[in-house]
């Protein structure tokens, strides 16, 4: 939905007041657990208490929240697809919960979808990840816990622990398990290089993501070893 810059064209923007970033934070500590965990620690390093948020407006009728508009520093960090109230990370939020990790552990901000390296370049291209597509654990599709259809997932390599789109699962668990891993398995929302994620700094959180294509975290991407050359 930020593919072609006719969806992303902005129809106006307001910034939020300090009871708006409290009532967006309230609102992300519900729908992600995870933010609020530890007091909120994870929260208040995504996303301080005083942080400066401007809503974006968009053509496609998405609502984009972006820390520090107009500034070399702006981040995208949650979009609303149809303004309903329900946030789905950017890809800059994810990397950011993912290295703030104390553990060292890359935790997903979403449950995460594995597909093959090989078939990234589809997904970074706008296309819909379809189930025969899943890379799975060797513990099959079960393995992936149980989700409903409307359900957000990241996509992801099982080599790479960072998430490279992020989207909206087309069928439940049940159904994909149903018809033998068949037809699509998640609407691509927001991807790596797409419009949404040029809103911000057009960083890459490893090496081993290329515009192309998403390799293993351990493999030198081809652009990265012609540079060492």
């Amino acid at each position: 939905m930020f593919k072609k810059s006719t969806q992303t064209k902005e129809q106006g923007r307001h910034k939020l007041g300090g009871s708006d970033v409290k009532r967006l934070r309230a609102d992300l500590a519900k729908q992600y657990p995870d933010l609020a965990a530890d007091d909120k620690a994870a929260l208040d390093a995504l996303l301080p208490k005083k942080a400066d948020v401007t809503v974006l407006k968009l053509a496609n009728k998405s609502y984009v929240y972006v820390c520090g508009y107009g500034t070399p520093d702006a981040t995208p960090l949650f979009f609303d697809p149809d303004g309903r109230g329900e946030l789905y990370p950017t890809l800059y939020a994810c990397w950011r919960f993912a290295d703030a990790d104390r553990r060292g552990a890359r935790p997903l901000l979403l449950p995460p979808l594995p597909t093959h390296s090989e078939v990234s370049p589809k997904v970074l291209g706008g296309a819909d990840l379809m189930l025969p597509g899943l890379k799975l654990p060797a513990a099959g599709l079960d393995a992936l816990g149980e989700w409903d259809a409307g359900s957000k997932r990241v996509v992801v390599i099982p080599e790479n622990p960072y998430a490279f789109a992020v989207g909206r699962m087309e069928v439940s668990s049940e159904d994909a398990a149903g018809s033998g891993l068949k037809g699509k398995g998640i609407k691509t929302m927001h991807y790596f290089g797409d419009l949404l994620w040029e809103m911000g700094d057009k960083s890459r959180p490893h090496e081993s993501f290329t515009i192309e294509r998403v390799f293993p975290i351990d493999a030198v991407a081809p652009e990265a070893e012609a540079e060492a050359e």
